[in-house]
């Protein structure tokens, strides 16, 4: 009896496969103009790092409605992620995001962080494995999606002290 032979497969074939959308971890998310996807760890480590923004105390005095806190809140989320404020073009076209869709922006990123450390040990702010056998999906759940299309009239889905309590314990392990 003769086998086939099987075709070898080169360190090149596999790094040209395409992976699937369940295996890359893309923080996705509307812009105010089309969506757009940015790497989660790249956007913490911006949001930890930047000179002008205080992660862990600015989403909170945010949500207080603190003034300076708001607008140094807006403003990293603006250049973290690219977005443009909410306007009107000379044309007609409204473009980019209103403050309030901005800060859910944030608590949106919070949320899939959140799910990114409850589905996954592939991240430097996970804790490592405890022996569990439970099989890990890199995927955050559904409702960590961000910036949904639903009509949700939950007061806190702008609320800065969401992502607040994430980027708290994220910031601690600065990537």
């Amino acid at each position: 009896m003769t086998s086939k032979p099987t075709k070898k497969m080169s360190i090149f074939d596999r790094f040209n496969r395409q992976p699937t959308n369940r295996q890359r971890e893309i923080f996705r998310y509307w812009d105010g103009t089309k969506e757009r996807g940015a790497d989660p760890l790249v956007v913490l480590r911006a949001l930890v790092t930047d000179s002008e923004f205080d992660i862990k105390t600015d989403p909170e005095l945010a949500a207080q409605g603190i003034a300076d806190a708001t607008d140094r809140t807006l403003k990293a989320i603006r250049r973290v992620l690219s977005v443009r404020p909410w306007e009107t073009l000379a044309c007609g076209k409204e473009v980019g995001l209103t403050d309030a869709e901005t800060l859910e922006l944030l608590s949106d990123f919070g949320l899939y962080l959140d799910g990114l450390k409850k589905n996954s040990s592939l991240t430097p702010t996970s804790q490592p494995a405890t022996g569990s056998t439970d099989s890990v999906s890199p995927n955050p759940p559904p409702d960590a999606q961000p910036m949904s299309e639903s009509s949700d009239s939950d007061s806190t889905s702008t609320d800065p002290r969401r992502a607040a309590a994430s980027f708290s314990s994220a910031g601690s392990a600065t990537p």
